[in-house]
């Protein structure tokens, strides 16, 4: 009979769990609230109202899509929305070659050492998010063959 202790996950587990949350949350909204809190404090100087009221919604989808990343991969186990965030960062890297040789990308580009640390951190998270995101699909995968086994043995 399969045990209650059988559905936890392990010490590795858990911390593959915790660095996915890092990179596929963490990361990604720290720089996304610090750019909408400049966006806000530029739009209350300005007066302008509309840029505050799309600032506000763009934070209400960034919530929502937290929430949503955030259940169906972490607490709910799933792995379908995983398997999306490994085709995008594969994309991603992909095509981030393609951007290097963008004349109008280099053009807009103070100097090229901002553009290569740029180049480089959006290399690094795309392929740690790929590493975690996998990782984390072949942890879900083994949480619903325990669950599946455990109904099985139940029933």
């Amino acid at each position: 009979m399969v045990n209650e202790s059988s559905l936890a996950f392990t010490e590795d587990e858990n911390k593959i769990r915790k660095r996915w949350l890092f990179f596929s949350i963490g990361l990604p909204n720290l720089i996304l609230v610090c750019s909408m809190f400049f966006n806000l404090i530029f739009a209350m100087l300005s007066s302008d109202y509309m840029k505050l009221f799309w600032t506000f919604l763009v934070f209400l989808a960034l919530m929502v899509s937290v929430y949503i990343n955030y259940y169906c991969a972490y607490k709910n186990p799933g792995t379908k929305l995983l398997f999306l965030m490994i085709v995008g960062s594969s994309l991603s890297l992909l095509i981030l070659p393609i951007n290097l040789f963008d004349k109008e990308i280099l053009d807009s580009m103070e100097s090229s050492l901002i553009f290569s640390l740029m180049m480089f951190g959006m290399a690094f998270f795309n392929v740690a998010l790929l590493y975690y995101s996998y990782k984390l699909r072949q942890i879900n995968k083994k949480m619903k063959a325990r669950k599946m086994e455990r109904l099985a043995v139940v029933h």
